[in-house]
């Protein structure tokens, strides 16, 4: 009785250790995303300035690491232009004068997302951006540097190419702090599984 009972015990064990086993199975993956797009300062100016041309090129790079559950971070950094003022023939005590001014940023995020639905991913993420203003007038270049906060939200959509690679787009928001910037920008975007374990 007692070696039937033991028998009946070990055969109802199994599945359950093979159950356990299968649930012990963590799959984390590391990605690269990299695009570039459109983007587009939405600012509001207090004197808007002459020339002022709110649009521009951006493009990003940003390492995801994803665990078991949804949450996934990495991060990320880029080139975007803020905004440039073109100025051609303008009035002058001395003549004529043109020249122009550029702002470009390097932001630097903490990145964390979240899948919404079936390819959709939501973005958010918080760091610092290296602002870069050059201004050129009567033959004088000058360039100054500053940091800022900088914060993103953004929304991606992703097909499959394949196991390892997908295409995407995504529409993201950039807010630099200094100057309260802000720019929205039209990225596409191409994800690569780099390794899974």
């Amino acid at each position: 009785m007692h070696k039937n009972t033991a028998i009946l015990f070990l055969l109802l064990c199994v599945p359950f250790a093979t159950l356990l086993g299968q649930e012990a199975e963590v799959v984390h993956t590391l990605s690269v995303h990299a695009g570039g797009g459109f983007t587009r300062n939405v600012s509001d100016f207090d004197v808007v300035p002459e020339g002022l041309d709110r649009s521009g090129m951006f493009g990003t790079v940003r390492l995801m690491w994803k665990p078991e559950h949804l949450l996934s971070f990495g991060l990320e950094a880029g080139y975007q232009r803020i905004y440039a003022v073109n100025i051609t023939n303008a009035p002058s005590p001395v003549g004529p004068i043109s020249g122009n001014s550029v702002l470009n940023a390097i932001p630097v995020l903490l990145i964390f997302s979240m899948p919404v639905i079936d390819h959709f991913e939501a973005y958010v993420g918080g760091g610092f951006g290296f602002l870069n203003s050059t201004v050129e007038f009567l033959g004088d270049k000058t360039v100054s540097s500053a940091y800022t906060p900088a914060l993103m939200a953004a929304g991606s959509y992703f097909i499959p190419l394949s196991d390892d690679l997908r295409l995407g787009g995504e529409l993201r928001y950039t807010y630099f702090d200094r100057f309260v910037d802000q720019n929205l920008g039209l990225q596409v975007l191409l994800s690569y599984r780099l390794t899974s374990w």
